[in-house]
């Protein structure tokens, strides 16, 4: 997977609505220490660009993210307020565990990453 850049985004900007051209994505904003699976020997951070931004690329490709941050959902809890989204638009709704939750990317044998909401890979 290579990621694609689009006509109107240069190699460290892209499109922040989702649509408009002349906007400049802004730099993600990465935790300079993020904490992996604390206690699981041979979890490294990616720290070094352009490295960790190409892949927050691929991942915010691959799920048709056109913004900049972590395209994964994020959790709500359900009430009365949210309740009636369930009806406008298809999500999905599943049991909220407790703990981190990653975004895996496995981009080859040995080469596996996960992404957590701060987008910090």
């Amino acid at each position: 997977w290579k990621p694609q850049r689009r006509k109107h985004e240069s190699s460290d900007s892209s499109d922040t609505s989702g649509g408009g051209k002349n906007k400049k994505r802004r730099r993600e904003v990465n935790n300079k220490n993020p904490v992996f699976m604390e206690g699981v020997p041979g979890i490294h951070p990616v720290l070094d660009q352009p490295r960790l931004g190409t892949i927050q690329t691929i991942v915010q490709e691959m799920c048709g993210w056109h913004k900049s941050g972590f395209p994964g959902c994020q959790p709500v809890s359900m009430d009365l307020q949210n309740i009636k989204l369930l009806q406008k638009m298809p999500y999905r709704v599943s049991w909220k565990a407790d703990g981190t939750r990653y975004m895996m990317l496995v981009l080859k044998e040995g080469e596996v990453y996960c992404l957590d909401r701060d987008n910090s890979v």
